[in-house]
């Protein structure tokens, strides 16, 4: 679905997928990407509502994407693999292995660099020039389930196992270990250089200052999961989270 913030409503219902629908991706102000439980990605044109294309290559489920640049998209699946899309020509151009589970998280660090996110554990740094992973991060003792690029030089990762942890790039430390959430951390946001937010299975929103590494504040409002987070800067609202309550919720 796609919503108008200011007016509370729903503008459009994308429909064709035949599964759930695991992630979506903005690629610019007309275009949207979807990956979902069908192993495929669908390239939508939000005016008309209709899907410009369908990228399948996967062969598992495809839980995360990330665009690259205006014409790049990355993506990636339960089969262990992430794939990198030319949407010019609607192919796959490169597909990066070495994960040993379901890829589950994709966050781009810079022009040619991305990061993921996986089942087994880690965190794998990826030069998309070379097509080669230049460092595997390790430290989680459960899966990562989600990435944000803080700063050019810091990566928060959020796991199963409850913590979230801020990595300084390229060096691969980790800088600090984030602990509060009572369950898996779903989803992690940068709100500012210094400032992040979190969500997982606790039903809550928390926001943390990476300058003393301390909770600021919770935000409960939930009744079920929170899945998913989103910085907005139109307006006064600052934070989206979204649940398996099936509700949505604007912070300010």
């Amino acid at each position: 679905m796609v919503w108008d913030l200011a007016a509370g409503l729903c503008k459009a219902t994308l429909r064709g997928h035949t599964n759930s629908v695991k992630a979506v991706c903005r690629i610019d102000a007309t275009t949207l990407a979807s990956g979902a439980r069908d192993s495929s990605i669908r390239i939508w044109d939000l005016p008309s509502g209709s899907c410009r294309s369908e990228l399948r290559e996967h062969s598992g489920d495809v839980n995360a994407l990330c665009q690259v640049d205006a014409t790049t998209l990355a993506s990636g699946s339960s089969d262990d693999s992430i794939k990198v899309w030319d949407l010019s020509s609607k192919r796959c151009v490169a597909t990066l292995t070495g994960h040993d589970g379901s890829v589950l998280a994709l966050c781009k660090l810079g022009e040619s660099t991305l990061a993921s996110g996986s089942g087994d554990e880690t965190i794998k740094i990826w030069d998309l020039t070379s097509q080669t992973c230049t460092s595997t991060l390790t430290g989680h003792t459960s899966g990562v389930l989600a990435l944000c690029r803080v700063t050019p030089t810091l990566l928060a990762s959020g796991s199963g196992d409850k913590s979230i942890k801020v990595w300084e790039i390229p060096s691969g430390t980790c800088e600090a270990t984030l602990e509060s959430h009572r369950g898996d951390v779903l989803a992690v946001c940068r709100i500012n250089s210094t400032t992040i937010a979190s969500a997982g299975g606790d039903r809550d929103v928390r926001i943390w200052d990476l300058t003393s590494h301390s909770c600021t504040a919770t935000l409960a409002f939930h009744k079920d999961s929170v899945t998913s987070l989103c910085r907005v800067t139109k307006g006064t609202t600052k934070l989206v989270s979204g649940g398996k309550d099936l509700q949505i919720s604007l912070w300010s």
